[in-house]
C-alpha cells in the first residue's frame, strides 16, 4: 500500500514566471535522475511519484523509494536508510527544477555523531553537475524555507547537504575535505512561526 503524502504538491510544478521556469527536456515528469558520486550507481528517469487516479493525492512509491535509499545506503556497513517521504519529494522538486541527474555524495553515515540527521537516515548530501552549490543551495532556501528543512551550502566541497527536520535551519561551511568546519557568520535564518504569531 503506497503512503499518501499530506504536503501540497511543490512550487516546482506549479506555474510560474518565464525566468523561474526550468527547461523540460531530460527528466521526465514525476521522475527522478541519481548517480551515486562515489560509486557510479545510477537510476535514471526513475518514476518516483505516483498519481491516485481516485483521491487525486500523490505519493512515492515504494520501489523507487528502496531504490533510493541502496543507491544511499552506508557503504561501510550496508545498511541502508529509511528516507522519509518528503526528503525524497524535495530531492525530486531540485531536479526537476534544474532538468538535471542529481549526483547522490552522501546518506546514511552510521559513524556520524548521534546528533547527525546523516546517521538517523534523514540527510543527504547532494550536487547538480554544471550548477553551482551556491545555485542550487539559494533555490532550496527559497523553495523550502517553510518545509522544515537543515540546508547547509559547502562552495568549498561543491555539494549541498539537505535534511528534514522541526524547524527550518541554514549554514554555509567553507571547510574542505577532512578539514574542521568553518561555519559563515551572518547566514540569515527563517522566522519562526512562534515569533510570527506573537508579533500579531
Amino acid at each position: 500500500m503506497l503512503m499518501a503524502l499530506t504536503f501540497v504538491a511543490p512550487p516546482a510544478l506549479a506555474a510560474r514566471g518565464k525566468r523561474d521556469a526550468p527547461p523540460k527536456t531530460e527528466i521526465k515528469r514525476n521522475r527522478i535522475s541519481v548517480v551515486h558520486a562515489g560509486s557510479g550507481e545510477k537510476a535514471t528517469n526513475l518514476l518516483l511519484i505516483r498519481k491516485d487516479p481516485r483521491t487525486g493525492l500523490q505519493h512515492i512509491r515504494k520501489p523507487a523509494k528502496r531504490r533510493l535509499q541502496r543507491l544511499l545506503r552506508d557503504r561501510a556497513t550496508n545498511r541502508e536508510p529509511q528516507l522519509p517521504d518528503n526528503l525524497l519529494w524535495y530531492l525530486y522538486m531540485v531536479g526537476r527544477h534544474f532538468d538535471k541527474p542529481i549526483h547522490l555524495v552522501s546518506g546514511l553515515r552510521q559513524k556520524a555523531r548521534k546528533t547527525s540527521r546523516h546517521s538517523q537516515g534523514k540527510a543527504i548530501d547532494f550536487r547538480i553537475p554544471g550548477v553551482s552549490s551556491k545555485t542550487v543551495w539559494r533555490y532550496c532556501k527559497k523553495r523550502l524555507a517553510k518545509k522544515g528543512v537543515g540546508l547547509g551550502g559547502y562552495p568549498t566541497s561543491k555539494f549541498v547537504h539537505l535534511d528534514v527536520r522541526e524547524q527550518s535551519y541554514y549554514w554555509i561551511d567553507d571547510s574542505g575535505p577532512g578539514e574542521p568546519s568553518r561555519y559563515r557568520k551572518g547566514v540569515r535564518q527563517p522566522v519562526e512561526q512562534w515569533r510570527l504569531l506573537r508579533s500579531r
